[in-house]
């Protein structure tokens, strides 16, 4: 039998991976884009797979009517981005909104199941030493973006309890990889390590959530295998725990390994953080200063993915080195990295 999936976001840092991952599977591939997204990968594997890309605004629900072919599984990757620095109603509109309107749509397809890529954002950077990030902690998103993520989640399981379909919500942790957002965290932290002076917050010595897209795409792809009733929440990010200071050293060894690192005392950083935290109220500039960052650097994200290990069968196949090198090599091709300075 012919595996079909629409892929919303399909041209994304995750959804790219995704398409991949299940071009590798033998699926059959709609691919759903907003019409300013590069096409280019995507165009590359049309009629190897990939039989159908749409270019069309999410928010507008009659851009999807009749897109999704009958019985196909919907993943729906699409998200506005929270290095957009966008408003709480654009955010409301694309993640809310948008996810409502494919909702309403795969519902007509009667897809078999749907499996949506939330974020960690509705919890928050709340992990400590002693306790990582589970599914079962409060979500309780403290910025737009996460809220928007957070009440998507809640118009999934409003939709589930109507619809019965086979439903999995994977909240991935903090994403790298080709195609990430010009302001995502990975891109502003390879820009800083090429200046003379990186400043390290801490030691360095705690764990560091860094979760390559490659793997992302892996636990995706093996929700959609495994769920095949009700609906599950799963942490979507790797089990083999790296420091912040491996982290940071891999991406120096390709972009800057003269880099100096000046540690800052957590207890300063925090105190910066407030002011960071301000400034993005007031500027809506996110900046590497801001509290969250700050919380999330001294290892806030940590993920427990204990659940999709055991439930999936998930296995970690790609090393931070692997990720890192695809990362660097990616955004040098792009010209996102300046001159190292001397």
């Amino acid at each position: 039998m012919q595996k079909t999936a629409f892929v919303t976001g399909a041209a994304g840092q995750l959804g790219s991976a995704l398409i991949e991952k299940l071009l590798s599977e033998g699926y059959q591939i709609t691919a759903f884009i907003l019409p300013h997204h590069d096409d280019t990968l995507l165009k590359s594997y049309e009629g190897k797979g990939v039989e159908k890309i749409i270019k069309a605004d999410i928010t507008n629900p009659v851009s999807l009517l009749n897109q999704i072919p009958q019985g196909a599984i919907v993943f729906h990757c699409y998200s506005l981005s929270p290095g957009a620095n966008q408003t709480e109603e654009i955010y409301q509109q694309s993640n809310v909104q948008g996810t409502k309107n494919v909702l309403e749509a795969a519902k007509k397809a009667n897809a078999s199941k749907f499996i949506y890529t939330s974020s960690c954002s509705v919890i928050g950077p709340k992990a400590t030493p002693t306790h990582s990030i589970s599914e079962t902690d409060v979500a309780d998103p403290n910025e737009p973006y996460g809220r928007s993520k957070h009440d998507a989640e809640t118009e999934i399981n409003k939709w589930h309890q109507e619809t019965k379909i086979p439903t999995a919500i994977c909240r991935i942790f903090p994403l790298y990889g080709p195609r990430a957002h010009i302001n995502s965290t990975p891109v502003r932290l390879m820009k800083l390590i090429q200046k003379k002076r990186f400043y390290m917050i801490g030691d360095g010595n705690n764990t560091y959530e860094f979760c390559f897209s490659r793997n992302a795409a892996d636990g995706v792809a093996l929700a959609a295998q495994k769920i095949t009733n009700g609906i599950q929440t799963y942490n979507t990010s790797e089990p083999i725990r790296r420091s912040y200071n491996e982290v940071i050293f891999e991406i120096a060894k390709h972009v800057n390994p003269q880099v100096k690192i000046v540690r800052i005392p957590p207890t300063l950083a925090k105190i910066i953080g407030h002011g960071g935290e301000f400034a993005f109220k007031v500027f809506r500039k996110r900046t590497i200063t801001r509290l969250r960052t700050v919380e999330g650097l001294l290892g806030g994200w940590t993920s427990n993915c204990t659940k999709e290990v055991t439930e999936l069968g998930y296995t970690q196949k790609y090393t931070l080195e692997q990720g890192v090198e695809e990362l660097v090599s990616w955004a040098k091709n792009k010209g996102l990295l300046d001159t190292i300075e001397k």
